[in-house]
């Protein structure tokens, strides 16, 4: 059983931190046979459906509290640090100055 390939859209977004997230678009996302037509929290346990929502939320009310200023300044830090863990999770040994160029 093959997975299925599914058009979206993103509406623009002047705040986002790459050029694609500003200009907005049609993309495409694939779906694999495993969880097609199963939503997400089919393939979770309630207790972390429930923390996940709870974290979700906390995410969007501090969001809301940050000023645009603010959110240009941390925009550098969190990207880091999301690029720090995926060579993490890849297992690539690599030094914050690599980081920093990739």
């Amino acid at each position: 059983m093959h997975g299925t390939w599914v058009t979206g859209h993103q509406a623009p977004d002047l705040r986002g931190v790459t050029a694609s997230a500003r200009r907005g678009g049609t993309f495409s996302y694939y779906i694999p046979a495993r969880i097609a037509g199963r939503g997400v929290g089919a393939l979770l346990e309630r207790e972390f459906r429930e923390q996940a929502l709870e974290l979700s939320g906390s995410v969007a009310i501090t969001s809301a509290q940050v000023d645009e200023a603010t959110r240009r300044g941390i925009y550098p830090l969190l990207l880091s640090s999301e690029s720090i863990a995926s060579f993490r999770i890849e297992r690539v040994d690599a030094s914050g100055r690599d980081v920093s160029y990739a």
